[in-house]
């Protein structure tokens, strides 16, 4: 940071050298960076477990089907946002549903499909 301006940091570890602090305080942030983006991408407000375990599973599952839906959708040159294409497999979960129905045209996928393919199924 010697281009910028110098960084306050408050801490009560007055015996460790100001390196190590300034390192503490980055790699925290990284860590609430991954937290932030858990939260918009991975939509996850609150873990369904209390143990580590339970934890890592729900974080590990949300990724895949992130990374899925994010081959899935490059893959094919969507158009549709990523957010619809997941708030629509979120409300068709449990419905048949033909494979092709993201891809019909390329054209993007409009709020209302999930809607239109709730009533014909």
């Amino acid at each position: 940071r010697e281009d910028k301006d110098p960084l306050i940091l408050v801490t009560n570890l007055l015996d460790e050298p100001a390196e190590m602090i300034a390192q503490l305080y980055k790699s925290r942030w990284e860590i609430e960076l991954f937290f932030k983006w858990i939260k918009q991408r991975l939509k996850i407000k609150k873990f369904l477990g209390k143990s580590e375990n339970a934890v890592k599973i729900q974080l590990i599952t949300a990724i895949i089907a992130y990374l899925l839906v994010f081959l899935f959708k490059n893959s094919r040159n969507q158009t549709t946002p990523l957010y619809l294409m997941l708030v629509w497999i979120k409300c068709n979960l449990e419905k048949p549903v033909p494979v092709n129905a993201f891809y019909l045209d390329k054209k993007p996928m409009s709020p209302e499909v999930p809607l239109l393919l709730e009533t014909k199924t």
